[in-house]
């Protein structure tokens, strides 16, 4: 096999990044005090580099004018008259440049960029601490917690009636009055089970049997969800609590017709057939 010389051309386009694009890039990037923090760093690391104090500046400005060299001077404008919006701004109570930036010169991007918070959120805002979240943490679980408490107070009272009118069938026997009773818990074990779920045993159960989770099962793990947070209650669990509140209320409410309705006419005709009267837990 022979070996021979060949030549050819190959064109081809890259971008390529120079070192001194590189440090352009990672310059314009930097506010004032971090390009200051970066000079300073170089001179300190570059012995060959020397600060020009501002003093020698001048004096070399001065020299260049001596020189006759022409110094570039500004055309003078007249000035615009302000526009509305303008006008409209000195009125403001706030200078506006001063809100917008920390410096009236300070208006390039990157200076914008680099600032954490936007300065007109912070003349509608209130600072807020660690301890206000938290309280009001607390105020919205303790208010979960007493729906929870007035929910457990109806069953109770709901299943000592029960109980009650119960015992006093069997020892009346069959007749008008017993039917009044069974038709009055039938009615209240239908509130009860909207309330909780009477049937469930384990917790398994509740989403296993007929009828589902109800109030109690609502209530229960929201307050855990309020207990466990980082923060202050968002405004979707406020508004399933005050969902579940007005559903919670609706329930009582019933049983107070109940028991001012149908649990007062039971008592009526057992007064007149000389049979213990329901009495209501307090």
């Amino acid at each position: 096999m022979a070996m021979e010389a060949r030549l050819s051309l190959r064109q081809s386009q890259r971008v390529v990044m120079t070192p001194l694009l590189q440090q352009a890039i990672q310059l314009l990037q930097l506010s004032t005090l971090e390009l200051q923090e970066v000079v300073q760093k170089e001179l300190l690391e570059n012995p060959l580099l020397e600060e020009l104090p501002p003093e020698t500046a001048e004096a070399s400005d001065a020299a260049t004018a001596a020189d006759g060299t022409p110094t570039p001077t500004a055309e003078a404008t007249s000035p615009e008259p302000p526009s509305a919006a303008e006008r409209k701004t000195d009125d403001l109570p706030f200078d506006v440049n001063q809100v917008m930036f920390d410096d009236h010169e300070e208006r390039s991007l990157v200076a914008q960029e680099d600032r954490e918070e936007l300065p007109f959120d912070n003349l509608a805002r209130r600072s807020t601490s660690l301890g206000d979240h938290l309280e009001e943490q607390l105020r919205f679980s303790l208010s979960i917690r007493d729906a929870i408490s007035r929910l457990s107070e109806t069953v109770i009272a709901i299943r000592d009636v029960r109980d009650q009118l119960e015992s006093a069938s069997k020892r009346i026997g069959q007749g008008e009055l017993s039917e009044f009773a069974s038709a009055i818990v039938e009615k209240i074990n239908a509130l009860e089970e909207k309330l909780h779920n009477p049937r469930a045993k384990v917790a398994y159960d509740i989403l296993a049997t007929p009828g589902g989770a109800k109030l109690y099962s609502k209530l229960g793990p929201l307050m855990d969800y309020v207990n466990e947070g980082d923060g202050r209650p968002t405004q979707g669990l406020k508004e399933v609590f005050a969902e579940l509140s007005r559903e919670l209320e609706s329930v009582r409410s019933e049983w107070d017709q109940t028991v001012r309705g149908d649990i007062a006419a039971w008592n009526d005709r057992a007064k007149a057939l000389d049979v213990p009267h329901v009495t209501l837990p307090r």
